[in-house]
């Protein structure tokens, strides 16, 4: 359909945006979101990567995750199997950079 926007919503605080607006839309809830959950001045802070997992020839499937930087691709695999993907018995794979 020409012209229909795709949507998504933001489980940090639920907001439902735009396809093309999504990445802009994290990026501001998570700092806000780090700001307000600010533990001191003390506190050790967690690298944390934002990843986007797009269904390879339909990028209309999307997901948005941020993970820390110290979870294996193990682990993502398996929330991914958990969360959204059907078919258990194909191979996932990754791309970081231009790196597959």
């Amino acid at each position: 359909m020409a012209g229909r926007t795709s949507m998504g919503k933001c489980e940090n605080c639920s907001r439902i945006v735009a396809k093309n607006a999504m990445n802009r839309h994290i990026e501001k809830c998570v700092r806000e979101k780090e700001l307000t959950e600010s533990s001191g001045a003390g506190a050790p802070r967690t690298k944390i990567f934002h990843i986007l997992v797009e269904a390879r020839g339909s990028p209309m499937y999307r997901l948005h995750i941020d993970a820390p930087a110290s979870a294996a691709l193990q682990t993502l695999e398996k929330f991914l199997r958990d969360t959204w993907l059907e078919c258990r018995g194909h191979l996932s794979a990754f791309n970081i950079g231009e790196t597959p």
